[in-house]
């Protein structure tokens, strides 16, 4: 047998169990880190979910084998290459590679806890801007605390890999490989061994399929399916998926023409009047003598549930939580999706994101919605951000569709930045005031959009708000509720604000405490506020079902213009909805309010949920809501048809470029 191939299969064997060992320990701080506080520990559940894990693990480790195995098993055959020699060099390949892999595990944990979700290839994709992203890092305290586990873990990898060199030296591999057949067999057969163990080893199945992040999914427990999942088979699954039009079985098997027709059945329309644009149904304007003013208050990370929260015996958002009987508020009121461009599009355009798909694309897609529509009846176009204007292709995209002018960290002082997201949400709000008082004066209306951010790590807050909650993250969000309270006040004193339409809502939510779904709804329900004299007697509570989407009918509406609804909302002042939809990176959802469905798109099993039981489950929080898609066949068919179909008809009107302005 050729000695010196069986020393370095034994070499690239132990380091394969090493490295296993490693993701395992891994894993097992995630899976402790992340448990949610008032779940249901289950032993049986926890092991079967970390020994799934080391699937997942066994593949991300087959791979990164691949390079050293190829050239090891070739180089053993050669009498005259120091076999010793290359395992250095191979030491190295190891020590360099798994840095990298060991940081992003850990970085995962962390990223766990905030998105509800593992690290996947949009948030890779943030590193097109990295000047921002890596401010964005560096200035979260907390991140300093997962970079150091990261760097501690790959330095007693090294350690490790160190002294199983060392021991390895000891054996004697100078023996030359003879030729003989019998020998020359037995190795190549070795040879052949190793090879398919490490293919096998790749696909980490003995199914049909090799292993995807789908595999993870093996209860009922949303949390416990997943605890497996290695965060770079779910980066290398989500870029795939990126480099083609996103796969969704449910959504692929729709058909086209009969999804057309329930959508435009659903929005009342009885015939297609443009072919180029099938969505189109103008509105035809009323009396207006002086068309408002329109200010859009996108609130960083803002879940509904925060509004009923309190700390310390005070609430947490004192003014909206006042604003919500002193506007025309939405109870029931949904994001399209889980990050800030997607609230954007929906926001402003109407439409809803293709799941992990970036919403502000480049080249930009071209959208009519409230500031191209605006814009054509004579308004100033403007939006303020607090940073960067290039993060998420977000300038060209604003230039793009329809906005005159942003103003972003290249127009404020530079002492007025406070991190790596530029300035806080109250200099955002008091330079908008200012600009706001000089645009009027051009005699011509304007839309204004503001894009706040202190509610987003890392985070940042002037020191009177330390004592007003516990973690810093509440801290934020009252302070958040400060800044926008001032700046509304404020704004509702000067003539232009007593003539204009303010709207506020969430970006998307942001997930913490109990999540007895599949999905997260806490990430999509946001709260929604419409105030502002020009529609002071549409004030009350709307709890029906609404989103994002809907707030360019419901606003033009109220302005009393003329304009041409292109996209899948409706005016919420006309049409009252009996379902909402929306995305995660991940999942489809739809709700009337009351019953929660959704499709998980990795594994392709769907849920329905009754949510107020799932509220108020006799103190047993922490469990996972029971899915009753099968006990309610009838109520998920319904909802499943409109949510595909919704879905089906916004991916094709954005693909086949049905959004264009006329």
């Amino acid at each position: 047998m050729n000695r010196r191939l069986v020393y370095s299969y034994l070499y690239l064997l132990l380091v394969q169990l090493i490295v296993l060992l490693f993701m395992s320990a891994v894993r097992i701080a995630f899976a402790w880190i992340n448990f949610p506080a008032a779940a249901v520990f289950s032993w049986p559940l926890m092991l079967q979910a970390l020994l799934k894990g080391v699937q997942f693990d066994l593949q991300v480790a087959s791979y990164t084998a691949l390079p050293a195995l190829l050239p090891l098993t070739v180089l053993s055959y050669v009498n005259t290459v120091n076999i010793k020699a290359v395992l250095r060099f191979v030491n190295g390949y190891y020590a360099v590679l798994y840095t990298l892999v060991f940081c992003v595990l850990v970085a995962d944990i962390h990223y766990f806890q905030f998105f509800d979700n593992h690290l996947n290839w949009q948030a890779m994709e943030w590193f097109r801007f990295a000047g921002t992203t890596v401010g964005m890092l560096v200035e979260d305290a907390g991140n300093y605390v997962y970079l150091l586990g990261g760097l501690l873990l790959s330095a007693l990898f090294w350690s490790v890999l160190r002294r199983l060199r060392r021991a390895l030296d000891r054996i004697d591999v100078s023996r030359p490989l003879k030729p003989r057949f019998g020998e020359l067999v037995l190795s190549v057969m070795l040879s052949l061994s190793a090879c398919g163990l490490n293919v096998l080893g790749m696909r980490a199945s003995l199914e049909r399929y090799p292993l995807t992040v789908s595999f993870a999914s093996f209860c009922n427990q949303p949390y416990y399916n997943r605890i497996p999942v290695n965060c770079w088979v779910n980066i290398l699954e989500t870029y795939t998926q990126s480099q083609r039009e996103q796969e969704v079985a449910l959504l692929d098997r729709a058909d086209a023409g009969e999804a057309l027709d329930y959508v435009l059945g659903s929005l009342g329309l009885t015939a297609v009047t443009d072919s180029l644009h099938p969505l189109s149904r103008p509105v035809s304007a009323r009396d207006t003598l002086s068309p408002p003013n329109v200010v859009v208050i996108l609130m960083e990370s803002m879940s509904s549930q925060l509004l009923d929260e309190r700390r310390q015996g005070r609430e947490l958002t004192p003014y909206l939580n006042q604003l919500r009987h002193n506007s025309l508020y939405f109870s029931n009121f949904y994001s399209a999706g889980i990050h800030t461009n997607n609230g954007i599009v929906a926001s402003l355009y109407g439409y809803s994101p293709n799941f992990a798909q970036a919403a502000m694309r480049t080249p930009s897609d071209l959208f009519t919605g409230l500031p191209y529509t605006l814009r054509e009846q004579g308004y100033q176009t403007m939006a303020f951000v607090t940073s960067n204007p290039n993060f998420d292709n977000m300038q060209a995209f604003f230039y793009d569709n329809a906005i005159e002018r942003l103003y972003s960290i290249y127009d404020y002082p530079a002492s007025e930045r406070v991190n790596n997201y530029g300035v806080p949400d109250a200099f955002l709000f008091s330079y908008g005031l200012q600009t706001l008082a000089r645009r009027q004066e051009a005699d011509r209306p304007f839309f204004a959009l503001f894009l706040t951010v202190s509610n987003h790590p890392p985070y940042c807050y002037p020191e009177e708000f330390s004592s007003r909650a516990g973690t810093a993250r509440d801290c934020t969000v009252a302070y958040a509720d400060d800044c926008i309270g001032s700046f509304l006040e404020s704004a509702m004193q000067t003539e232009w604000g007593r003539h204009t339409i303010f709207v506020l809502c969430g970006d998307h939510g942001w997930v913490h405490g109990d999540k007895p779904f599949d999905m997260a709804l806490q990430y999509n329900h946001v709260p929604a506020f419409l105030l502002g004299a020009p529609i002071r007697g549409h004030y009350g509570i709307y709890d029906a079902p609404a989103g994002q989407i809907d707030l360019f009918a419901t606003v033009m509406s109220l302005t009393g213009l003329p304009y041409v609804n292109n996209t899948l909302g409706v005016d919420l002042l006309v049409t009252r909805r009996r379902y909402i939809h929306f995305v995660s990176n991940d999942h489809l959802g739809c709700t009337d309010g009351e019953w929660f469905w959704c499709y998980n798109l990795d594994s392709g099993r769907e849920y329905l949920y009754r949510i107020h039981s799932a509220d108020q489950r006799d103190g047993k929080t922490g469990e996972s809501a029971a899915n009753l898609s099968d006990q309610e066949a009838e109520r998920a068919a319904e909802m499943r048809q409109y949510a595909v179909n919704m879905m089906k008809i916004n991916n094709m009107a954005i693909n086949q470029k049905w959004t264009n302005p006329h």
